[in-house]
């Protein structure tokens, strides 16, 4: 059990709630740990990342992605993200019955100890404990919350209108997609997007944790590729290095893979040891952009663009 998990029980532990019965209704928003909830016999576990929904799958549970009914408990382990913990919050009284008990527990530097000031923000009635380098935060809810704070935070946290980018826009001779993320949400907002402006597509949403190396994709002519370096609030350039390690894996012989980071990261090196010609396509604003050639390529001349 990791150590926010171990916060969130802390009130369990120490008395000041009751434990939920067996057949209770509970809502687990962001659930990581199938080990707490083992004694409850259908608890609803929303994880909409794949890297942590997989624990969850492999012990047995469903996982969704949407609540659905009413709950006497709510368990939060909230984002970093101070807009999507607000969207948690508002998406727990939305789906909490009348008494229902919502508790929330993060690390202090992963936003912690701001939990309190957002349960009262909502018009709760907040109750804080301080266990493991977190904050856990619990309060019971009734029909005095704040419904006009948390219908905004609401709204702020579902997908948002942004302006088309797609590759698609680029090219013309893309014939088939294939969208893959760990987030089931971005694959669903982007597999419907391209639906929406290229209905006769053959598109391919995949919801999967690219880190692994057991994962078999392809084999793809392009891909497109923007790995993310954070696991949860510390950076570790080993999470795009792997990234990259499946995306090589996965193109055709001649294929190619088209990159973007920050230019601090350290892939250079990765990518020199997986391709056979890597060059840098841009260099501005503090990110790097690739074009490098699978191994089997055999032209050495190739435009910066996508076009296959």
């Amino acid at each position: 059990m990791g150590l926010t998990t171990e916060t969130l029980m802390f009130p369990y532990r120490k008395g000041l709630l009751e434990v939920p019965a067996a057949a209770s209704r509970l809502l687990f928003l962001n659930a990581e740990d199938p080990e707490i909830v083992k004694d409850l016999s259908s608890p609803m576990l929303i994880q909409p990342c794949f890297d942590k929904a997989r624990r969850l799958i492999e012990a047995g549970y469903k996982v969704a992605q949407e609540p659905e009914g009413k709950f006497d408990t709510i368990w939060i382990l909230p984002s970093k993200d101070m807009e999507e913990t607000q969207y948690l919050l508002s998406l727990a009284l939305r789906a909490a019955a009348q008494g229902a008990v919502v508790v929330a527990a993060a690390a202090n530097d992963a936003g912690g100890k701001r939990l309190e000031a957002l349960f009262e923000e909502l018009g709760l009635a907040p109750h804080a404990e301080s266990k493991n380098k977190g904050r856990v935060v619990f309060a019971t809810v009734d029909g005095e919350y704040n419904r006009d704070q948390a219908k905004t935070w609401f709204s702020q946290g579902r997908e948002q209108p942004i302006l088309n980018s797609q590759a698609l826009a680029r090219s013309k001779n893309i014939l088939r997609l294939t969208l893959i993320d760990v987030d089931s949400r971005a694959v669903d907002i982007a597999a419907r997007n391209v639906q929406s402006q290229h209905p006769d597509l053959s598109v391919e949403a995949v919801w999967t944790d690219l880190t692994h190396p057991h994962v078999k994709l392809g084999p793809f002519d392009t891909i497109l590729l923007n790995p993310p370096f954070h696991a949860g609030t510390h950076a570790d350039p080993a999470i795009g290095q792997s990234i990259i390690m499946t995306a090589a894996q996965s193109l055709k012989a001649d294929g190619r893979l088209y990159l973007v980071a920050n230019r601090h990261l350290p892939y250079e090196k990765t990518l020199t040891g997986l391709f056979k010609q890597i060059d840098v396509i841009a260099d501005e604003g503090g990110f790097k952009a690739f074009v490098c050639k699978a191994p089997g390529t055999s032209s050495s001349n190739y435009p910066p663009s996508v076009d296959r």
